[in-house]
């Protein structure tokens, strides 16, 4: 059932390419999020996975421009191509408009190319979930993301490993 390709369905109506992607962020260190009146607080579980690696090469979150932040769960390589897409997506929008990009629309664009890669030839569903934090005119904002192209606005999530447990704590 798994040999087909990306877009053929299971018997229950489940792709097992998203359900494997989904897999790979709940294996992920937790993250989670919180908006206030003024403003978003994310955290991460930063965990190495050997004594010798250099803490200091390894981030979880990221900068997206001055206002949008991101944090994830799932494979870090992942996270890091969206980053980076996320960041030409937000300077293409500038130099179209001469304006800061708003946080729901960068997660709607960022979230039309994860879904993309759901069904195109060739490649596989980002096997990561993205919390996204952001400031704009509108107020703060956390947005999350998911492997199928599906986001969500949350007032309080987190995704990860033990994401169960923290959203009930929150």
């Amino acid at each position: 059932m798994s040999d087909f390709s990306l877009t053929t369905f299971a018997s229950k109506g489940k792709l097992p390419q998203i359900e494997n992607a989904l897999a790979a962020v709940a294996k992920g260190e937790t993250s989670l999020g919180i908006k206030a009146k003024n403003g978003v607080v994310v955290a991460t579980e930063k965990k190495l996975s050997s004594s010798l690696m250099d803490e200091s090469s390894y981030s979880k979150t990221q900068i997206l421009c001055n206002h949008i932040g991101a944090v994830y769960a799932g494979l870090g390589p992942d996270f890091r191509l969206l980053a980076q897409k996320s960041r030409k997506l937000i300077q293409n929008y500038f130099v179209k408009y001469y304006e800061p990009v708003g946080v729901p629309t960068l997660c709607r664009e960022t979230s039309e190319l994860v879904q993309e890669k759901t069904q195109a030839g060739g490649y596989r569903p980002f096997g990561v979930s993205v919390l996204v934090a952001g400031y704009d005119e509108s107020g703060p904002h956390l947005t999350q993301i998911d492997p199928s192209g599906a986001y969500y606005n949350w007032k309080a999530t987190a995704i990860g490993k033990n994401a169960k447990n923290a959203k009930i704590f929150l």
